[in-house]
């Protein structure tokens, strides 16, 4: 349980997801539009074709 964590004073972590190649991914709660939402962290990748993909994915779901 990671209640107590808080990211960029909007997001509570809630649980631990998964993880894969480029982060983790934990379920929490969004302030700013008071609903449960999956959130996505980077690790520390300072190769920038990595963070361009991982931009490109965020565009991408945030169309969904």
């Amino acid at each position: 349980m990671l209640s107590s964590k808080k990211v960029k004073n909007r997001y509570q972590l809630k649980e631990r997801l998964g993880t894969g190649g480029m982060g983790i991914v934990y379920r929490a709660h969004d302030a700013v539009i008071s609903a449960d939402i999956a959130l996505k962290t980077l690790s520390d990748i300072t190769d920038p074709i990595a963070l361009r993909m991982f931009r490109e994915e965020c565009d991408k779901l945030a169309k969904i």
